[in-house]
């Protein structure tokens, strides 16, 4: 799915699996950088309607409306461990209620 038939696709609802990315801002001793290196990245599930689906990044939309969308998220391919698409395309009724 590209933004260049963003209007005339049907969109999907998917739940995203990624590892989020994380700063330490500010002035730290030594062993509380050790502790950071230590701890994983939280891993994060997001659910939206699946604006873009692209080779480098997918687009999530909270809110989609007939020409508008809302509260996008842009995660990074390589940051996303599982895509989950949780509605099937449906050419009669976009919005799926």
């Amino acid at each position: 799915m590209t933004s260049d038939n963003l209007l005339e696709s049907p969109l999907r609802i998917a739940q995203v699996t990624w590892k989020d990315c994380e700063s330490m801002s500010g002035w730290h001793d030594l062993l509380t950088i050790e502790d950071y290196i230590q701890t994983p990245l939280s891993v994060m599930k997001s659910v939206g309607w699946l604006l873009h689906d692209g080779d480098d990044w997918l687009i999530l939309a909270a809110s989609v409306g007939d020409k508008n969308a809302g509260d996008l998220t842009k995660i990074p391919r390589a940051m996303i461990l599982d895509i989950h698409i949780l509605t099937a395309p449906d050419n009669d009724n976009q919005t799926g209620v």
